[in-house]
């Protein structure tokens, strides 16, 4: 996916990968500010109906605490057509 363009940004390196998901550093188109975006597939998501709960909580959850300075940032969330994508805070150093 490495420099693939998907809405406002440019997938670079993968991350991250996890059951579900993979996520991916990326940078914004018209800067240079960097994100960590995890991708669902909806064909994933569609077929587990749990999943969809859990997503759906995570953001209900970062939403509530975006001000909160301990807490990874959700900045922005959105759909494609084939997936699901979550945009986060970027922080260097490897996993928390």
């Amino acid at each position: 996916m490495k420099n693939k363009i998907v809405d406002d940004f440019i997938f670079q390196d993968q991350i991250g990968k996890g059951e579900f998901s993979v996520v991916y550093q990326a940078k914004a188109k018209h800067s240079d500010e960097i994100f960590a975006i995890k991708v669902i597939s909806n064909d994933l998501l569609s077929a587990q109906a749990k999943l969809q709960a859990q997503i759906a909580s995570e953001i209900q959850v970062l939403k509530q605490l975006n001000n909160c300075p301990s807490i990874i940032k959700l900045y922005k969330y959105f759909k494609t057509k084939n997936n699901c994508y979550l945009v986060y805070e970027y922080c260097e150093g490897g996993s928390l």
